[in-house]
């Protein structure tokens, strides 16, 4: 750090001196001699490059600071399995002691965190994303994404399933993705990626409707519940879209996660100045014209 630190000393006495015109090592305090264009060109570059580095270097090492303090309070440790892995997983679910996780063409689960996981019985998925478990009806909902359907079942070591849905308020499903659960009003939601159709339903789909979110996101394939919120992850337009009354049709758009103060906290800020260093470099280096030699 302390090495940094003086890189960034020299860069700033650098950036200060460098415009300054240089007399030649002979000239005395009274000589004069002319300044050539390419001498002025030069201090100009100099200089750029001098800002240039000094952006550079304090990004470096506040990046670093940042880094370390972050790194200082995070313990990353294996959870599941103890040998070996699981083939392309995406994700895991809990419901009680009952853990799940869904591997593409098959599920692995456990009863108890102390086991291992065991291969589910349940066969013919494809590319299954996420499961997700509904008390009120005691049944885990997955979504066979690769066969465009919603699949239900009771035990995940029975192969026995109990529903496949298809469609949902008169809409096919087209590869869902994700599925979450509203433990306070019981309201399932589910999502088709590529035209960002939302869906909720209640009793295996017998009760549904459906959100069109085309006009404002591309492909999506996550959702989240935060509070009695639903939000829905646009992936490729980098927008994140928070229901705020489904039955109503009413939504806010969040066009940058940096822009709502309120859910990032401190990496809001790490964020902005790192985008504002960004700015300032990118500035420096494609317009150097606007730097100015004073002579």
């Amino acid at each position: 750090m302390s090495r940094q630190v003086n890189k960034i000393a020299f860069a700033a006495k650098d950036l200060r001196h460098g415009s300054r015109s240089r007399r030649p090592r002979n000239a005395t305090a009274n000589s004069s001699f002319p300044l050539s264009g390419s001498h002025d060109r030069m201090n100009a570059t100099r200089t750029m490059f001098a800002v240039a580095s000094l952006v550079w270097l304090v990004s470096a090492v506040v990046t670093g600071a940042e880094d370390k303090g972050l790194s200082s309070r995070i313990q990353v440790t294996k959870y599941a399995p103890r040998n070996a892995s699981f083939p392309g997983c995406t994700q895991i679910a809990f419901s009680g002691k009952t853990e799940i996780v869904t591997t593409g063409d098959r599920l692995f689960y456990r009863t108890e965190s102390k086991s291992p996981f065991r291969e589910s019985p349940i066969n013919g998925l494809k590319d299954a994303h996420s499961v997700v478990f509904n008390p009120r009806d005691r049944l885990f909902y997955a979504t066979d994404t690769g066969n465009h359907r919603l699949v239900t079942f009771r035990e995940p070591a029975s192969r026995q399933l109990q529903n496949r849905l298809t469609s949902l308020a008169n809409t096919k499903l087209q590869r869902p993705h994700d599925i979450v659960l509203d433990q306070s009003t019981g309201w399932l939601y589910s999502l088709n990626p590529d035209s960002s159709h939302l869906f909720r339903f209640q009793t295996v789909g017998k009760k549904a409707d459906s959100l069109d979110l085309s006009r404002h996101l591309g492909y999506s394939r996550a959702l989240t519940i935060v509070n009695g919120r639903l939000y829905v992850v646009g992936s490729s337009v980098g927008s994140v879209v928070e229901i705020i009354d489904f039955a109503k049709q009413r939504y806010k758009i969040h066009n940058s996660f940096w822009e709502k103060e309120e859910c990032c906290g401190r990496q809001l800020a790490v964020d902005r100045s790192r985008a504002k260093r960004r700015r300032l470099l990118q500035r420096l280096l494609v317009r150097p014209g606007r730097l100015r030699h004073t002579g």
